[in-house]
């Protein structure tokens, strides 16, 4: 584990959580962008599995990928996210064919994933785009302990 990627998973998420809600959205593209786009995004997806519910996610089989634009040189970073057995399993290699695809940014990303704004409030605003199942998109918040 990389120098930066050790000082993320050190972090109390819960306070991170409290903190980025108070944040502009300038400091959170700061937090995410650079050299810390990286280790920030790979540590939000391992802790997905920390923080689902595994009552709520029992008999749930949906995978999902979410795109994040502004990486550098214009891309964007893919992970996969797998809910089955009760169970949150994440990856930056595709698992198979998601059921629907989350393209945001990551400032979207962030303030959606650690429960300063919603999911269906980015979409409507239209900074979420969803291609596939908006259902089951959806549904992915009610799956999860949002900390904070």
């Amino acid at each position: 584990m990389s120098a930066s990627h050790q000082q993320f998973s050190d972090l109390d998420v819960n306070q991170v959580a409290r903190n980025l809600r108070h944040m502009d959205d300038a400091s959170v593209a700061e937090m995410v962008g650079g050299s810390t786009r990286g280790p920030v995004l790979e540590e939000v997806f391992r802790r997905m599995a920390e923080h689902v519910d595994p009552q709520k996610a029992a008999g749930v089989d949906v995978l999902v990928r979410f795109e994040i634009d502004g990486a550098p040189g214009g891309g964007v970073d893919r992970f996969d996210v797998h809910f089955v057995d009760g169970r949150c399993v994440t990856s930056r290699e595709p698992i198979g064919e998601p059921v629907a695809i989350l393209r945001c940014g990551p400032v979207e990303f962030m303030r959606m994933v650690l429960g300063g704004v919603s999911g269906l409030t980015l979409y409507e605003q239209g900074t979420l785009k969803v291609d596939g199942d908006l259902e089951a998109a959806g549904s992915l918040r009610s799956l999860f302990a949002i900390p904070g």
